[in-house]
């Protein structure tokens, strides 16, 4: 991604930046490869941009695009572990199309990174270095992040389990900890109560994740239900899949708002939800209740040339994520009407 904010009124100079903002899948990374194999190259050797300058090792989830420079360390570190399991699947792919050695270091680098960092549940704060003062960040665990990054490991074991194997087993174990970590934060699946971030200190809940209606920095929970079932298919883990399914049952009971803004993002993760449980169970109230879903959202979204970027905002926005909603429709759609297996997989890119 790059800075856009040049383009805003009265902008501040500012520097192009990457920001890893999802986890690119392997196909593609492998369609990019197959047309330009050294652009992959040089993106993995510019992922170490996001190291940052001094010591202790710290990274953040910025970057300098047209400098190479290590970027300066500000009065938080902002690395986020979501954006290290990203790093890691891009340097793991890399690794198999190049063999350099230098990335395997970075990888065993960024798992040490945070291995180190997690607490005596397994989960680890949004960000490793906070002011004291920031109530929002300062010993605050971020459940759903370190599930992400459990999730990108086992992603990335698969890759390299034939090249790397001790390494793809390290991945696996750490991984397990973590989706352990997941399951110990306080969330509560009967009540629907699903926790975004909690207090290191008690493990109490501090956030947590709406049905509808998120907001930057704060996830939708099927966007998490889907990344936990994407960890079921790798390796078979029920507590993964029982907290989906819980996620899942709010969607079929929550009416959609009309007195909220919801992202496209949100309605187009809700359906993905959905669809992926009929895809696993094949039982119909899962069908039933996203084909239910996707004729209300349809009325709301696609009233126009393009789907609108939320409900109840008339203007369009790309970060909004319409292409999940999009996704989302054509998924149940083919479930509908052709069955099952789909010839659309699951987006898990939303993590």
């Amino acid at each position: 991604m790059a800075d856009s904010y040049q383009l805003r009124e009265e902008a501040r100079p500012s520097k192009t930046t990457h920001d890893h903002l999802r986890q690119a899948p392997l196909w593609l990374w492998e369609k990019l490869y197959a047309f330009n194999p050294p652009c992959v190259e040089r993106f993995a050797e510019g992922i170490d941009g996001h190291w940052t300058e001094g010591e202790p090792l710290e990274y953040i989830r910025h970057a300098y695009i047209d400098e190479k420079r290590p970027y300066a360390r500000g009065t938080r570190s902002c690395d986020f572990p979501r954006h290290g399991g990203f790093y890691i699947f891009d340097w793991s792919f890399a690794y198999l199309k190049t063999d350099r050695t230098d990335f395997i270091q970075q990888i065993e680098t960024m798992l040490d990174y945070w291995w180190e960092k997690r607490d005596d549940l397994g989960l680890l704060q949004t960000e490793s270095r906070s002011p004291e003062d920031d109530e929002d960040f300062y010993r605050i665990n971020a459940p759903g992040q370190t599930l992400s990054l459990g999730v990108s490991l086992l992603e990335s074991a698969e890759l390299i389990a034939g090249a790397l194997p001790e390494l793809a087993t390290r991945m696996r174990e750490r991984a397990a900890v973590y989706i352990d970590g997941f399951l110990k934060a306080p969330h509560d699946l009967e009540r629907g109560i699903y926790v975004n971030s909690s207090y290191q200190s008690s493990n109490e809940a501090k956030g947590t994740m709406p049905v509808w209606g998120s907001v930057y920095g704060n996830w939708p929970a099927c966007y998490a239900a889907l990344f936990a079932l994407c960890g079921h298919r790798i390796r078979t883990h029920q507590g993964l899949f029982a907290w989906a399914v819980a996620v899942g049952k709010s969607y079929l009971e929550t009416d959609f708002p009309d007195d909220i803004a919801v992202p496209a993002m949100d309605a187009g993760l809700g359906l993905e939800l959905l669809a992926d449980l009929y895809d696993l169970t094949g039982e119909a109230r899962w069908l039933d209740g996203g084909m239910a879903l996707a004729e209300k959202l349809m009325g709301i979204y696609m009233d126009g040339d393009l789907p609108r970027g939320a409900s109840g905002i008339d203007w369009y926005e790309s970060q909004m994520g319409p292409s999940f909603l999009q996704h989302g429709l054509a998924r149940i759609a083919l479930m509908a009407r052709d069955g099952l297996p789909c010839i659309l997989e699951g987006d898990y890119t939303a993590r």
